[in-house]
């Protein structure tokens, strides 16, 4: 983590840039969403606002249970705008 607020900024902008970066590869959705899988520590998701599961990170994807909710989640997350 960052110390400062100006290092947060840069920690973000790399963050950026390296998506960015990403954004002109062959493959590049799954090259991003391993990124945002590594930076998180979690797992990432392409998700549409019906719920369905685009894309995913992991390989093996992450649990159906997750899946599930994530796009619930996304689905709110959509109604409200």
């Amino acid at each position: 983590m960052a110390a400062s607020p100006s290092g947060a900024r840069a920690e973000r902008a790399d963050d950026v840039l390296a998506l960015a970066r990403l954004a002109a590869r062959r493959g590049a959705v799954r090259a991003m969403l391993d990124q945002l899988t590594r930076r998180a520590g979690g797992p990432a998701m392409l998700i549409g606002t019906d719920g369905s599961v685009l894309a995913t990170a992991d390989d093996p994807p992450p649990p159906a249970s997750l899946r599930r909710l994530a796009a619930e989640a996304a689905v709110a997350l959509h109604r409200r705008g």
